[in-house]
């Protein structure tokens, strides 16, 4: 993949190795007109401003031409948190959270969260033979004493090319951790804890790791620094995140009011991805078009 940086004007290069190709602009000219780069040099790590990029090498020589650049840097660190849920509706850097459902009466879900009985639980829905560019992804945070609850559905963000099932579960975790994260500040919550449910044991893992940094050469790495920033801002308010893995279909085998509330909501979640994505892959205009953010 293609990177670039508008602080240096400088584009790099990844190939599957721990090293980057850096190119600067050139003012040497192939056949083709555009702005090109001729190679610099070699980085082993990348300015953390920088944006994915297309570029298209340019054979036997050299140099690339530099076709243009995200155009929403898929931020590193997690927006500052709104004070309402109408100034999260009206803030396009919560986009996942914005077709959500919050009650106004949320005591239920703050009281679960503080005594740390609350089940968040997200899903991811991708469907190749349909649609090899879109996926969706559904969560949910409930106190399962009452029922009450936040949920909501969002596009799986990215390029075409990156959007798969395994991006589309690390969305719904990140959708679910957004949630808390905007109760949690709403609310002033201090301590407790919530429980996360999701069907993907890779998920799970990556988002509970406790890396001093996420390597660019791990897949979908702009997602997975945002689910860790969004995760260290929950637990930096002294609220717990108990990471579970919930094995997926079980209804297949039994009645669904027979299994786990978490199971159950993980069945729901399932249910309301796919739901999503359908309606995005028969209605266009349902589609975000949103980057990472």
């Amino acid at each position: 993949p293609w990177y670039f940086d508008a602080a240096t004007r400088s584009l790099f290069f990844n190939n599957g190795g721990v090293e980057f190709l850096r190119y600067e602009p050139t003012r040497q000219q192939p056949v083709r007109s555009g702005t090109n780069f001729r190679i610099s040099g070699m980085v082993d790590s990348l300015p953390a401003t920088v944006q994915r990029a297309t570029a298209q090498r340019f054979p036997n020589i050299h140099l690339v031409r530099f076709d243009g650049a995200a155009t929403q840097v898929s931020q590193q660190t997690a927006p500052s948190v709104p004070q309402s849920i109408e100034e999260m509706k009206a803030n396009t850097n919560w986009w996942p959270l914005q077709n959500g459902s919050f009650p106004h009466n949320r005591a239920d879900i703050v009281r679960a969260i503080i005594d740390g009985t609350a089940l968040g639980v997200c899903d991811g829905s991708y469907m190749p033979n349909q649609s090899d560019s879109l996926g969706a992804a559904a969560w949910i945070i409930e106190d399962p004493a009452t029922g009450t609850a936040c949920h909501g559905t969002c596009q799986t963000s990215g390029e075409p090319v990156e959007v798969n099932a395994y991006r589309s579960e690390l969305q719904g975790m990140h959708a679910t951790l957004l949630a808390v994260l905007l109760i949690c500040t709403l609310n002033n919550i201090r301590s407790g804890a919530v429980t996360i449910g999701c069907d993907n044991q890779t998920a799970i893992n990556v988002s509970q790791a406790q890396w001093r940094r996420v390597q660019w050469k791990v897949k979908h790495t702009d997602l997975i620094r945002a689910i860790h920033t969004v995760r260290e801002q929950i637990e930096e308010r002294g609220v717990t995140l108990i990471f579970t893995h919930v094995r997926g279909h079980q209804d297949d085998a039994c009645c669904p009011s027979q299994l786990p509330r978490i199971v159950q909501l993980n069945i729901k979640m399932d249910r309301n991805a796919k739901e999503r994505l359908l309606d995005m892959i028969t209605e266009p205009t349902a589609c975000q078009q949103e980057t990472f953010g």
